[in-house]
């Protein structure tokens, strides 16, 4: 069959209320800094129709906090029923969890009058492992789980590995540490979440996993350095630690080679880390260099 082209994307945080992560913004440029913010899904709509994927992957953490307003939840919904007919997979992270009582439960978005998730749209709504197929491709499927709160998960989910299926594609999409990772956000100590090492990822022997929860790109290579996955970072910096630029990543399978992985911008601003040589100057006339 065709390459199979893929279109990542995770961490978007909308409703963020940016009063701290060090920028020191007015509210002026605050208001508007979080409506670029929310409008990340939009700006993957527009991804979507340069690239034209056969899948649409987002390994969670799609809102900041459980209390999103609803006006956001439908411009989600909006925004992926655009992405259509390219099928959608939503794996919910520690932030958007998939809980009783919140935008990915449908009898709480019936009483607050709020549309149901688009038919192209399938959310992993369980904390164990479930594959589903990818609709229009009998050669992929799409393994995943749900957070179902947002407290620190100290289990491997990677340890037993989940079952690949047997498909020329196996796609994994896992919110998670990498414990390698070093990105501006590595978590310190025991405050990793869903903890896994490149040698359990390795071992799970999937074609391509799409992973969550940090906020820098970073593609993870395992041996002969074949790509076995990558991050694509959060798509909108909102802080000192989300610095320059921000990415949706798409993705190309073949069986004949490994992953081409391309980036694509996901924000026209770039949170800027300057270094500055003090060089002596007196506190008025360093504010006046920087």
């Amino acid at each position: 069959m065709a390459p199979l082209v893929l279109l990542q994307s995770s961490d978007w945080h909308v409703g963020s209320p940016l009063t701290g992560r060090g920028l020191g913004l007015t509210e002026e440029l605050r208001a508007r800094r979080r409506e670029e913010v929310d409008a990340a899904p939009e700006r993957l709509v527009g991804a979507a129709r340069e690239v034209r994927p056969d899948v649409v992957l987002l390994p969670g953490d799609l809102w900041d906090v459980e209390n999103v307003p609803p006006a956001l939840f439908r411009r989600l919904v909006e925004a992926f029923a655009a992405l259509a007919p390219a099928p959608v997979f939503v794996a919910p992270g520690n932030h958007d969890f998939a809980g009783a009582d919140g935008f990915y439960d449908g009898a709480f978005l019936e009483a607050l009058g709020l549309p149901e998730w688009p038919a192209n749209v399938t959310v992993f709504r369980s904390p164990s492992w479930e594959t589903f197929p990818v609709p229009g491709r009998a050669d992929a499927a799409v393994t995943g789980r749900a957070y179902l709160s947002p407290l620190l998960e100290e289990r491997r989910p990677l340890d037993p590995a989940p079952r690949r299926p047997a498909v020329p594609h196996a796609l994994l999409l896992l919110h998670g540490s990498l414990e390698s990772y070093r990105g501006p956000d590595a978590p310190v100590g025991s405050k990793k979440t869903a903890p896994f090492s490149l040698e359990e990822l390795e071992r799970a022997r999937f074609d391509w996993a799409a992973l969550g929860h940090h906020h820098a790109f970073e593609v993870v290579f395992g041996e002969g350095g074949r790509p076995l996955g990558a991050y694509s970072g959060s798509p909108t910096g909102r802080g000192l630690d989300e610095t320059g630029p921000r990415r949706f990543l798409k993705v190309t399978l073949s069986e004949e080679s490994p992953p081409a992985v391309e980036t694509l911008a996901a924000d026209e601003r770039q949170v800027l880390d300057l270094v500055l040589d003090a060089g002596g100057r007196e506190a008025e006339a360093l504010r006046e260099a920087a």
